[in-house]
């Protein structure tokens, strides 16, 4: 029985994976987001097997002893895991199983054991603008901000300088402006169905590294 494909988005906090992904999941027949587990508290407004699989640190080790996760990763004091049953049985159901993992960890683990699945990562055209949306994204302590600005920046370059090394296929600009999230969205659903002509470039993103003002 042919298996659902697996699409992988990567990239820094705040770049606008979960808003590419979101139209997605719309534009494209039987697809579904792979739901992971997280021992963070959920955000107002979040839901458990909805958003996240939310455990405790107790249950999220037991789990990982047991050989649960295909991949795991510590995040901003939070532990987040990948279940590959979880993928195995979305994969049966759906044409197409959507993730949203980190680039250092869970890209190269996606790749490692999934060769055929597509790799995107989103970023933005220039490091500024994830600055300035984690600065009003939540109300972060001085030192929160600092920390999440800094793993932002060490993404943002990744993608910038060496994604394919992590496994990435295609690295896009989530650009600013009417219409081009939309142009976006169309260019890589053309990608996923295989009618798009740009299939084989590894990255349209690529430059010296940037600086941060936050740190």
């Amino acid at each position: 029985m042919k298996k659902g494909q697996i699409i992988l988005f990567t990239g820094p906090s705040c770049a606008g994976k979960n808003t590419v992904v979101e139209a997605l999941l719309k534009a494209l027949p039987n697809a579904k987001r792979l739901i992971t587990t997280t021992t963070r508290q959920p955000r107002p407004g979040e839901q458990n097997g909805i958003d996240y699989h939310f455990v405790t640190p107790e249950v999220f080790e037991h789990q990982r002893r047991r050989g649960d996760f295909l991949e795991y990763a510590e995040n901003y004091g939070n532990w987040y895991a990948t279940s590959m049953r979880t993928i195995e049985e979305m994969r049966t159901q759906h044409d197409y199983v959507f993730m949203i993992l980190d680039v250092q960890n869970g890209a190269p683990a996606i790749r490692r054991a999934y060769p055929d699945a597509r790799i995107f990562g989103i970023t933005t055209e220039d490091f500024g603008i994830i600055e300035e949306r984690l600065v009003t994204a939540r109300n972060w302590t001085p030192r929160e901000l600092v920390r999440r600005a800094v793993e932002a920046y060490k993404e943002f370059n990744i993608l910038l300088s060496e994604g394919h090394a992590y496994g990435v296929d295609i690295v896009f600009q989530n650009a600013q402006g009417d219409g081009k999230l939309e142009r976006l969205v169309e260019t890589i659903r053309l990608m996923i169905l295989g009618n798009h002509p740009i299939q084989n470039i590894m990255s349209t993103f690529s430059g010296s590294p940037q600086e941060s003002s936050l740190f």
